[in-house]
Order: structure tokens, then sequence, then C-alpha cells
């Protein structure tokens, strides 16, 4: 948001579809809708869609940047897609 000279003010976050690898992986596509400062006092509001994969271990479904093997757990806290 620097970059640009000012805050990022998130609108709104739509879940456009999800497609499974498997019974156990997805990919979310999600468009987020934000606006942002271009300076003299000039907003910008646009979309961006965005593509992030989800896997389902230990009976909960975890946001993944981790490879396609299943082998290990995220190293972050459990999401549940609802």
């Amino acid at each position: 948001a620097a970059k640009f000279g000012g805050a990022v003010d998130w609108h709104m976050a739509t879940v456009e579809g999800v497609s499974y690898d498997s019974p156990r992986e997805a990919i979310i596509a999600v468009v987020l809708d934000y606006s942002f400062s271009l300076g003299a006092g000039r907003d910008a509001r646009t979309t961006s869609m965005l593509e992030d994969r989800w896997v389902y271990l230990e009976e909960n479904w975890w946001r993944s940047d981790v490879p396609r093997s299943l082998g290990q757990a995220p190293q972050s806290e459990p999401s549940r897609l609802e």
C-alpha cells in the first residue's frame, strides 16, 4: 500500500468457485474487491482474482502453500471452509 501512497481498504471477498483435485484437495477461486490511494486525493477501486489451495488434514480444511503431497501438515492455524 505504501507504494501507492496510502492504505488499502478491503471491501469484499467473494468465493467464485471451488475445484476439487481430490476429495482432500481443492482450489478456491476468490475475487477481492479493494481500493487504494493514488495520492493527491485520488483513489482507485479494483478487483483481483486469486486461486488459493486448501487441503483436508486432521478433520479440518487448511489453507496450503505446501506441495500437493499430503505428507506434511501446513504450518499455520487451521481455517475451516464452511
